[in-house]
C-alpha cells in the first residue's frame, strides 16, 4: 500500500475563470469536465502528476442531495459565499487495504466511494475515494483516491 499527493481541491465559484487567471501568471489551466452525479465541475493545473483541482459547482441541486461525499458537501456549504483551498487528496495503489488499516485504528472513514467524468476528449476516468469522518475542527483531513484505468 502506498500513499503520495495526489492534489490540492480549491473551491471556485467559476472554474473557467482560474483558466484565464492562470495564464495571467504564466500557468496552465484546463477545463477538466463535470462529475453530472454530483452536480460539480472542475479545471485542472498540472504539475507533472500532482495537479491542482479548481472544483465549483453547476447544479445546486443536485450538490445538495449528496450525503456521501464530504468533498461535495464541503463545496456546497462554501459556495457561493466562500472560496479556497479545501484539502488535499492522497493517491494509493490498494484504497481497501487503506480502509482496512484506518478501520482497524479506530478512525471512521466513510466510502469507498466511486466517481467518474468524462474528459472533452471523450475519455472515461474514473476513480474512488475515501474520506475519513473524524475531523479536526477548522481541519478537513486529506482524502484517499484510488485512479482506474478506463472502462
Amino acid at each position: 500500500m502506498e500513499l503520495s499527493f495526489d492534489h490540492l481541491v480549491h473551491i471556485v465559484n467559476r472554474p473557467e475563470e482560474t483558466i484565464e487567471d492562470f495564464a495571467t501568471i504564466g500557468l496552465k489551466a484546463n477545463l477538466g469536465g463535470r462529475h453530472e452525479f454530483w452536480g460539480t465541475y472542475n479545471a485542472l493545473s498540472y504539475f507533472g502528476l500532482s495537479y491542482i483541482e479548481f472544483l465549483g459547482i453547476f447544479d445546486y441541486t443536485i450538490a445538495s442531495s449528496i450525503k456521501d461525499n464530504d468533498l461535495i458537501i464541503q463545496a456546497h456549504q462554501w459556495l457561493p459565499e466562500k472560496e479556497g483551498f479545501a484539502r488535499i487528496a492522497l493517491r494509493t495503489n490498494d484504497i481497501d487495504e487503506v480502509t482496512k488499516r484506518l478501520n482497524q485504528l479506530k478512525i471512521k472513514t466513510i466510502g469507498p466511494i466511486k466517481g467518474k467524468r468524462k474528459r472533452e476528449d471523450g475519455k472515461l476516468l474514473q476513480w474512488e475515494m475515501l474520506f475519513i469522518s473524524d475531523h479536526v475542527e477548522n481541519l478537513p483531513t486529506p482524502f484517499i483516491i484510488q485512479w482506474h484505468e478506463a472502462g
